[in-house]
């Protein structure tokens, strides 16, 4: 319904806001172990795909489920594009607005209507 998701675009981003995702240090991080992590924190389907994106500056891996029926949808009307999930393009940007600091300890809190993310 959307006129703007019917007009054809040169390159296409979907991030994905859901509270389906684990924050996973580098060095712990296993990719054929990536549901493992997730398992504490939501209730995962064996149809779900598990995707993780890797944040450089942090040497950390973000593990979440995106949703496959929107992934379907975005591949079908414009086929290949990026998809990642928001709390990692936060998490990017807090460190790289820190990745000076070395004393201090710094917590980030994004509200949104019905939830939040705590960093």
């Amino acid at each position: 319904e959307e006129a703007f998701l019917k007009e054809q675009q040169a390159e296409v981003m979907v991030l994905f806001s859901n509270e389906l995702y684990s924050l996973v240090p580098k060095a712990y991080f296993n990719e054929e172990n990536a549901s493992e992590y997730l398992k504490y924190n939501t209730r995962i389907l064996e149809t779900d795909y598990v995707a993780q994106d890797e944040l450089a500056e942090g040497k950390m891996v973000n593990v979440y489920i995106p949703y496959t029926n929107i992934n379907n949808f975005f591949f079908d009307r414009y086929g290949e594009f990026e998809y990642r999930h928001t709390v990692s393009v936060l998490a990017e940007e807090f460190l790289i607005q820190n990745r000076f600091q070395t004393e201090g300890t710094r917590v980030y809190l994004n509200c949104f209507p019905g939830g939040y993310d705590l960093l």
